[in-house]
């Protein structure tokens, strides 16, 4: 197995040549996240993936099953839903990268928010 690694190669293209070597069998070309998937795999620490999209529509729900027009993305979400989850989506993934479990802090009423978020039943797997 060789692995031919790029930064910028985690994008949707195969390069036609790389290094001067034509694409070939038995040769994974990655960037930083598939390095980490190929990684993953040869070790045994890889779960199942689920999709950017998935994640995005189930906290979308998660969302609007506690959105009383009072919260500090209810004007933005009447108005584009889907990137308001995607985003906090990512500030949530940050939490919890950090070391955040989903309980409330009394940090304010983001934090506050976002834990009222997390006790909504259903999945969001972590990224």
């Amino acid at each position: 197995m060789r692995i031919l690694f790029g930064w910028h190669l985690d994008g949707p293209c195969w390069p036609e040549s790389f290094d001067g070597l034509d694409a070939s069998l038995d040769t994974d070309v990655v960037g930083p996240a598939g390095l980490i998937r190929f990684l993953e795999t040869r070790l045994g620490l890889a779960g199942p993936e689920s999709s950017p999209a998935l994640r995005i529509a189930q906290y979308l729900a998660r969302l609007r099953a506690v959105d009383d027009g009072r919260r500090f993305f209810s004007r933005s979400l009447a108005a584009d839903g889907w990137s308001v989850a995607r985003m906090v989506l990512g500030w949530r993934d940050s939490l919890v990268e950090a070391g955040w479990s989903g309980a409330v802090v009394g940090d304010g009423p983001r934090l506050d928010t976002l834990a009222e978020v997390e006790r909504v039943p259903g999945d969001v797997t972590q990224a």
